[in-house]
């Protein structure tokens, strides 16, 4: 039995030596068919991702609809991460393509996700509250073979459901795939902000965030990339270079310039089309 002195997590003390065992426990939980996502670095710091992780240990294997992301000396939540790592009996199996939509949201590469293009706004915490709507079932994750490397996002409120991702893969096997996953799911952050805007808007935050990414899994400045992406997702993986390298999120006027003129070029956009998110 690990125990430790004082709370960690949301509020919590968060001495290092607690937080280290919290980080260590809850890694036994991470994995296929567990818990979704990267393994914790055990650095003593409860930064987002461990609070995000005990938020999650909670929802899944002690059934909190509200969970506090806090783990207290003598609380229930420790001595469940002292139990068994058998996977959880809380919430049925979820299908192979849910969960690798939502391993690539929770993954330590979406912390990378962060820049500002005008009045708008991107940020990591965006893409998690996303994977949460999914995981509750309210945005479906579909396998469409037919698209086959591509994915696409559609808001619509139906019901409890506020939209639906179609992926052409049930796994993301590569950098693109992953980036394609980002790229749709930017596209449910905006629906997320419900409000109307620009389509050639949406389209330059979505390509952008997935440039970041992917730059992010590869460390690429050019990249061969089939299709009319290629020259869109080069610009993107130039300006993510240039952010890392600068530590500056602010897209400049030059590249948002850039990024609009290849956008408009893409044949499924319609320049200057007004666009409405109803919200997720």
């Amino acid at each position: 039995m690990v125990a430790i002195k004082n709370s960690v997590g949301r509020n919590g003390l968060n001495r290092a030596s607690d937080v280290v065992a919290v980080q260590n426990l809850l890694n036994r939980f991470i994995g296929p068919g567990r818990l979704l996502g990267d393994p914790l670095e055990p650095d003593g710091i409860a930064g987002s991702l461990t609070k995000n992780a005990i938020g999650s240990f909670q929802r899944v294997y002690l059934g909190f609809n509200n969970p506090d992301r806090r783990v207290d000396p003598n609380g229930q939540t420790l001595a469940k991460l002292n139990g068994p790592t058998t996977a959880p009996k809380l919430k049925p199996t979820l299908a192979p393509e849910v969960e690798g939509v939502l391993r690539v949201l929770r993954s330590s590469a979406i912390n990378s996700i962060r820049f500002r293009l005008g009045v708008y706004s991107i940020e990591p915490r965006f893409f998690r509250r996303v994977a949460d709507v999914i995981e509750a079932g309210r945005i479906a994750v579909v396998h469409m073979s037919a698209l086959k490397k591509d994915a696409r996002y559609t808001h619509a409120n139906v019901g409890t459901q506020t939209g639906m991702m179609s992926v052409g893969f049930q796994e993301p096997a590569d950098p693109l795939e992953k980036s394609i996953i980002v790229h749709e799911a930017t596209h449910a952050v905006c629906d997320g902000w419900g409000h109307p805007m620009l389509g050639q808007d949406a389209e330059v935050l979505a390509h952008l965030a997935q440039g970041i990414y992917y730059y992010e899994l590869t460390g690429l400045y050019c990249t061969k990339v089939h299709g009319v992406t290629f020259a869109i997702l080069k610009v993107c993986v130039d300006i993510a270079a240039r952010m890392k390298v600068e530590k500056n999120h602010d897209v400049t006027i030059g590249e948002a310039w850039d990024l609009n003129r290849n956008v408009v070029n893409l044949p499924s956009v319609i320049p200057n089309a007004g666009f409405y998110y109803d919200g997720i």
